[in-house]
C-alpha cells in the first residue's frame, strides 16, 4: 500500500462506538508513517442506525467529523447517492481502505465492493478488500487484524492521542482514582450488579480509593442502583454521561485502574492506556475483543460449554454470571502490584 503525502485517504469501517475505536491504532499509523495531514482524511463509516460514531469521539468540531459521512444500510437507495455526491467533492488522488473486522463474510464484502465502486468509481482500487484469507483470520483480535490485512506491522510507540490533539502523558497526583464500567447496551455483557456491590466493598476495605462510576446517558440509572449501596460514602460517585469523549480520555490519564465489562468505555481505557480490569463473555475467541494495546491489562470469562457461541443476546450468559468477586478483586490485586507490562487472557473454570 502506497500512500503519497497529498493523497487524500478514505477509511472505510463497518462500525458503532467500540467497532471504530477499536480501529484507531491503525489509522493513526497508517497517517503518522505516510506524514499525512488531517485534513486530506475522510470516513466511510457502515451501520443500520445511521450514527456517527466519530462525531461522538471526536466531537462535531473536529476535522474527522466534519469529513465523515455515515452509510445507514436500512436507508440503502438514499445512503448510496448521498455518499456518492459527498466524496465526489472529494479530490480523484485519493486512496480508498478497507478497515475489515474479523472475519468479515464474503458475501457481506460482496455487497460492499459493489456499493464502494459505485461510490468511488469502477477505477478505484480498495485496499483490505478481499484480504480475510484463512491465515490472516488467525489473527483474532479486532485490534490487531486490520494491521495483518493491510500488511503492516503494529508499532507500539505509536500513540493514539495523537488523533484527539492531546498530551499523550499521564499526569501524576496522589488520588487516582479507580474507574468502573458496570453497564453494557448488551445485557448479555452485564456482570450482575450485586457482583460489583460486593468487588466495591473489597476494594474500599483494601484501598479506600476514590470510585467512580463511568458510562453514558444511558448508563447513569443502572449505575444508580449500585451507588444506592453506598449512599454513605462520597468517595463513591455517579458520573455516568457528565462527560464527554475526551473529558473521559482526561480523566483516564489520571486514574489508576478500569474495571469493567466489554464496551465503548474499556477500549477509551486502552487508546488512554489506564491499566485495564476487563470482565468478559466467552462467545467470541480469545483475544477477539481484549484490550491488548495498553501496557497493563487482565481480562476474565468462565468457560462453558456454550462458548464460542457468537450470539448478539443470551438469556443465561453463564460465561460472565459464573465469574466470582474473588476472582476479579485477585486479578487486581496482582495488576496493581506489577511493576511491569502485563497482559493476561484468562479462563476460569468451574462447575456448570
Amino acid at each position: 500500500m502506497t500512500v503519497k503525502l497529498n493523497d487524500k485517504v478514505i477509511f472505510i469501517r463497518s462500525a458503532f462506538l467500540g467497532d471504530f475505536l477499536v480501529c484507531l491504532p491503525v489509522i493513526n499509523q497508517i497517517i503518522r508513517d505516510n506524514n499525512l495531514t488531517k485534513n486530506n482524511i475522510y470516513f466511510l463509516i457502515i451501520n443500520n442506525s445511521g450514527a456517527n460514531p466519530i462525531n461522538a469521539i471526536f466531537g462535531d468540531d473536529h476535522i474527522f467529523s466534519k469529513n465523515s459521512i455515515v452509510f445507514n444500510t436500512h436507508k440503502y437507495l438514499e445512503s448510496l447517492w448521498k455518499c456518492f455526491k459527498f466524496f465526489k467533492m472529494v479530490s480523484h488522488e485519493r486512496k480508498l481502505i478497507y478497515l475489515p473486522m474479523w472475519y468479515d463474510s464474503f458475501k457481506g464484502q460482496i455487497l460492499k465492493y459493489v456499493t464502494f465502486k459505485f461510490i468511488f468509481g469502477l477505477n478505484k482500487h480498495i485496499y483490505g478488500i478481499f484480504k480475510q484469507n484463512s491465515e490472516n483470520r488467525k489473527v483474532v483480535s479486532q485490534y490487531l487484524n486490520p494491521f495483518v490485512v493491510l500488511g503492516l506491522e503494529f508499532n507500539t510507540s505509536y500513540n493514539c492521542l495523537d488523533l484527539f490533539g492531546m498530551p499523550a502523558i499521564s499526569i501524576n497526583n496522589k488520588n487516582r482514582p479507580f474507574l468502573i464500567y458496570p453497564y453494557s447496551k448488551l445485557k448479555m455483557k452485564i456482570w450482575p450488579s450485586e457482583k460489583y456491590v460486593n468487588l466495591i466493598n473489597k476494594i474500599i476495605e483494601t484501598y479506600n480509593p476514590d470510585i467512580f462510576l463511568i458510562g453514558g446517558k444511558d448508563d447513569y440509572e443502572y449505575n444508580q442502583t449500585i451507588k444506592n449501596h453506598f449512599l454513605k460514602n462520597d468517595k463513591i460517585q455517579n458520573i455516568a454521561g457528565t462527560l464527554s469523549v475526551k473529558q473521559t480520555i482526561e480523566l483516564m490519564l489520571r486514574s489508576e485502574v478500569f474495571i469493567g465489562n466489554d464496551g465503548f468505555p474499556m477500549h477509551l481505557a486502552a487508546i488512554a492506556n489506564l491499566p485495564i480490569i476487563g470482565i468478559f463473555t466467552y462467545k467470541n475467541p480469545l483475544g477477539c475483543w481484549d484490550p491488548i494495546i495498553v501496557d497493563k491489562m487482565i481480562t476474565v470469562r468462565t468457560d462453558t460449554k456454550c462458548k464460542l457461541c457468537y450470539l448478539a443476546e443470551c438469556d443465561n450468559p453463564i460465561c460472565i454470571l459464573k465469574t466470582s468477586e474473588e476472582i476479579i478483586f485477585n486479578k487486581l490485586q496482582k495488576l496493581l502490584i506489577s511493576n511491569v507490562p502485563i497482559k493476561e487472557i484468562n479462563v476460569n473454570f468451574c462447575n456448570q
